[in-house]
């Protein structure tokens, strides 16, 4: 069985004001197909004025790591406002980014006891691999919700 490291749990980002919430999935889509993620669409639900939407985020690092990334994004009361010709909504935002990595995710390492217990004594005692793996991870996440945070404030519509 594959275990999981969390590396950022609970990440916040929280706006209310008038946005672009395809810009904002654009924003996230290109950042994580820039560092290589695969994207999958787990939920968008859209009720009344609310609105939830849910990408989960893997990247296979190597035969043994596998990073994950899952980003929430949901909006409550929406309001749909026409600025220049462009419909936009108002609303309350919050996005929630996590992040965590997986060790021997394909399994490997589990069907023989004796590999799985070399195979824990160096990778806790003699390789630094993980740690390296979730400070990249740790940079990802956070460079991400910089980017996001970045955007949201400096792009005022009016």
């Amino acid at each position: 069985m594959a275990e999981f490291d969390y590396v950022v749990r609970d990440l916040f980002l929280n706006h209310s004001g008038i946005i672009d919430i395809k810009e904002i999935g654009n924003i996230i889509k290109k950042y994580l197909e820039k560092k290589k993620y695969s994207v999958q669409e787990k939920e968008y639900t859209a009720k009344g004025k609310n609105l939830k939407y849910n990408l989960f985020n893997q990247k296979e690092v190597d035969d043994y790591y596998q990073n994950y990334m899952n980003i929430i994004i949901t909006a409550g009361n929406m309001k749909e406002v026409k600025i220049k010709n462009k419909k936009l909504i108002e609303a309350d935002l919050q996005i929630k980014i996590e992040s965590w990595l997986e060790h021997d995710y394909e399994g490997g390492y589990e069907e023989k006891p004796l590999l799985k217990f070399f195979k824990t004594i160096y990778s806790r005692f003699v390789s630094d691999a993980a740690s390296k793996h979730e400070s990249n991870l740790k940079d990802d996440t956070y460079d991400l919700y910089n980017e996001l945070k970045s955007y949201l404030n400096i792009t005022k519509f009016q």
